[in-house]
């Protein structure tokens, strides 16, 4: 048992005190507002009609765009913060230079709200953003679950070409690579969920040696996993309240994040509270004869609520829901040319595929069977 303070990658991303909750339309910036940190750091609220008292939000967010800095300021200006810039070029005076470099970028930006920008990497064409609970919570979960959707529009706007006609804007490769999930005022302690992990009342993806109790006169925090792991999880109370915040990387950070997107927001609690019990259960081990099978702790049962285990998983190497989203994706911009096609020309489309279907090249019998095995056809 690892008794010492934490260090400073332990807590980060970790909160300030929280007191109160603005409603969506109250956080909302003004068009020509300035915008200034919030009182309060607790993350995107979940609205619910469950008889519950538990707030859930989005805690943390960082994405990876394989695009210039410009064109992604440019995006999240008009589709989050809804302060379209007058002209690209004004975007480093949203985000100032640190005069700093890090995590192998050239340079890092300083932007509203506590946000980070990482730029020039010196290789490929990307950058990285990092976008705080302060600002998630400023900005509320409409604006930032809707910014997650807007993402998969996002295209090389800034790219400058020469061929006549103009060819369609070409889709941005993109991806969450952090997402933490925040549950606040949950109805147990972290000693309680300490006793039950010695104990071995749990159900736990991560290794049962993997974790760490911390005891301090500003409360008590029990570590769940390793930080350099996809999934981690930290229970603590050093709020006034406990909290269980989930921390999401690579494939179920980027997998989940798609999924928040696509849910309708009345959907968005047991969504999440289904993947934080798919990774973790507080469970009464001498019940249902095996593990798998034993019961829930009653505070862990009144905390979930009813919200049922997921069962999807997100594997390194697992790019079905990439597939399907580029394929969606690329549909969408095909879609006005094959109208024409149709209606123009009086063709069939099924027909025209039966004939081409034969003579597909490699490259193109690859991409029909990763869509394939991304559908469970294969």
């Amino acid at each position: 048992m690892d008794t010492r303070a934490p260090s400073s990658s332990d807590s980060a991303g970790e909160p300030s005190a929280a007191d109160g909750c603005r409603t969506h339309a109250e956080r909302a910036p003004a068009a020509d507002a300035v915008l200034l940190l919030p009182v309060t750091n607790r993350g995107v609220i979940v609205a619910t009609d469950k008889p519950s008292t538990i707030e859930i939000g989005i805690h943390w967010l960082s994405i990876t765009a394989f695009t210039n800095p410009s064109n992604l300021v440019r995006h999240v200006m008009g589709e989050l913060l809804r302060q379209p810039l007058s002209s690209p070029e004004e975007w480093d005076k949203v985000f100032a230079d640190t005069g700093r470099s890090g995590r192998r970028y050239k340079k890092i930006f300083a932007g509203p709200l506590g946000m980070r920008l990482y730029g020039f990497p010196g290789t490929q064409i990307h950058c990285h953003m990092e976008i705080p609970g302060e600002a998630l919570e400023h900005l509320g979960q409409v604006a930032t679950v809707d910014f997650l959707a807007s993402m998969q529009e996002l295209t090389h706007t800034d790219v400058e070409r020469s061929e006549k006609p103009e060819p369609e804007p070409r889709p941005v490769k993109w991806r969450v690579t952090r997402i933490d999930i925040a549950f606040d005022r949950v109805p147990f302690t972290p000693r309680q969920a300490f006793d039950a992990w010695v104990r071995g009342d749990v159900r736990c993806a991560a290794s049962r040696k993997s974790y760490k109790w911390i005891e301090s006169e500003d409360g008590n925090t029990l570590y769940i996993g390793s930080r350099t792991s996809d999934r981690f999880a930290r229970i603590y109370d050093r709020r006034g309240f406990t909290r269980v915040e989930m921390e999401l990387k690579g494939p179920w950070g980027e997998g989940i994040a798609l999924l928040i997107a696509r849910a309708p927001h009345s959907e968005w609690r047991d969504l999440v509270l289904g993947y934080l019990r798919q990774f973790l259960d507080f469970v009464d081990a001498r019940t249902g004869g095996s593990i798998t099978r034993a019961e829930l702790l009653p505070w862990w049962a009144a905390f979930a609520a009813g919200a049922e285990r997921a069962s999807k998983r997100f594997e390194r190497g697992d790019a079905g829901l990439e597939i399907l989203d580029r394929s969606k994706r690329y549909l969408n911009r095909l879609l006005p040319s094959l109208c024409v096609l149709k209606q123009g020309l009086g063709v069939s489309l099924d027909e025209l595929c039966e004939g081409v279907a034969l003579t597909l090249s490699p490259k193109h019998q690859q991409r029909l069977a990763e869509i394939q095995r991304a559908l469970g056809f294969a």
